[in-house]
C-alpha cells in the first residue's frame, strides 16, 4: 500500500513522500526500502540515522538524525508508536484462517457440545460434559478433559491441555504445551515419615481476553479456586501459577530463558526472585537460574535442591 494510505489507516501525521510504496514491516536494523519501522525507546534513536527502511512510525517529539550518505526517512508521527507498528505487522500478515469442522481423526464424546464455526484438528480429545463456544480452533493433539467450559473465540495451539472441570473465558489463546489445572504440590505427612496426596479437585478459572504462553501450567487447588483475571498476559515461555492464585491484568511476569513460577497459598503472595541452581538427569549443575516463587513453593523447591544433591 502508499505510504499516504497507512499513515490514514493509523491515524498518524505523514511527514514524507506519501507515494512511497509499503510492503512490510520491520525492526530498525533489519529493514530495507518499502518496509516500515518503528522507534519506541529513545534508547535506539541512534539507529534512525543508519535505517533502510523507508519511513518510520516514531512519537511526536521524536528527532530524525540521517546519515548524509543514506536517502531522506519518512516519519510517522504517532502518539504510541509501538502500537500502531503492531497494527501495521496486521495489515500485512493477516491472521490464519481454519475450516470448520472436526477431523476424521479427532475423539469427540457424544454429550461434548462444539459451537458453530469451530475447527478441531486432528488428533484431538473432547471428553465427556465439555462445551464449547463458537469459532473455536484447537490445533491437533488438544485434550479437553471432562466438563470443561470454555467460551467463544478459543484457540488452543498443539498438545495442550485442560483438565476436568475448569472453566475458560471467551478469545484466551493457549499456546504450544500449556497445561491448566493440573495438580498443586499438595501432600500430608504420615507420621511414617510417607506422604498422603491431598487431592486437589478444585477449577481453574481463565476469564475472557488471556493469552498464555508456551509451556506454562496454571495448577488448579485444593479448595477455593486459582483464577487468571480478565485481560492478563503471561509474558514468557515456561511459567508456573501454583493453586490458589489470582492473578490480574497487570500479570505479566518474569524472566525470559529461565523457569519462573508464582505461588501458592492466599495471604502467602509476595513476589520475589530466588535463586536455585538447574537440575538435570546427571544431578545438580553449576547453572543458576533466577525462580520466582513464594509460600509452600519456596518450601518445596528447597526440599528437591536437597534431594538432587543427595542422589548426585
Amino acid at each position: 500500500m502508499k505510504l499516504g494510505e497507512l499513515a490514514a489507516r493509523l491515524g498518524c501525521t505523514l511527514e514524507g513522500d506519501a507515494e512511497i510504496e509499503i510492503h512490510g514491516a520491520e525492526g530498525l536494523e533489519a529493514a530495507t526500502q518499502g518496509e516500515v519501522s518503528f522507534l519506541s525507546n529513545p534508547r535506539y534513536g541512534r539507529e534512525l540515522s543508519t535505517t533502510r527502511a523507508s519511513a518510520v512510525i516514531v512519537e511526536d517529539k521524536a528527532v530524525i538524525k540521517r546519515d548524509a550518505k543514506l536517502p531522506a526517512l519518512a516519519a510517522l508521527r504517532s502518539n504510541n508508536p509501538y502500537l500502531d507498528f503492531a497494527r501495521t505487522i496486521e495489515f500485512f500478515h493477516a491472521p490464519q484462517e481454519y475450516f470448520p469442522g472436526i477431523h476424521p481423526t479427532a475423539v469427540v464424546a457424544k454429550s461434548a457440545r462444539i459451537g458453530e464455526g469451530s475447527h478441531i484438528g486432528p488428533h484431538c480429545f473432547i471428553d465427556e460434559g465439555v462445551e464449547i463456544g463458537r469459532n473455536a480452533v484447537l490445533h491437533s493433539l488438544v485434550t479437553l478433559y471432562k466438563n470443561v467450559k470454555i467460551g467463544d473465540e478459543f484457540l488452543a495451539h498443539s498438545q495442550t491441555v485442560v483438565r476436568e472441570n475448569c472453566r475458560i473465558g471467551n478469545r484466551v489463546i493457549l499456546q504450544n504445551g500449556v497445561v491448566i489445572g493440573g495438580d498443586g504440590f499438595g501432600f500430608a505427612k504420615r507420621a511414617d515419615g510417607s506422604w498422603h496426596k491431598i487431592q486437589q479437585h478444585a477449577p481453574v478459572v481463565i476469564e475472557d481476553d488471556v493469552e498464555i504462553q508456551s509451556n506454562s501450567c496454571i495448577d488448579r487447588a485444593t479448595v477455593g479456586e486459582t483464577r487468571i483475571r480478565r485481560g492478563a498476559r503471561r509474558g514468557y515461555d515456561s511459567v508456573r501459577a501454583s493453586w490458589a492464585c489470582r492473578l490480574d491484568q497487570s500479570w505479566q511476569p518474569l524472566h525470559p530463558g529461565g523457569a519462573s513460577g508464582i505461588g501458592g497459598t492466599p495471604g502467602n503472595r509476595r513476589r520475589r526472585d530466588y535463586y536455585f541452581p538447574e537440575w538435570n538427569a546427571s544431578g545438580c549443575s553449576a547453572r543458576r537460574s533466577p525462580v520466582r516463587i513464594s509460600g509452600y513453593g519456596k518450601q518445596a523447591l528447597a526440599e528437591g535442591h536437597r534431594r538432587a544433591q543427595t542422589a548426585a
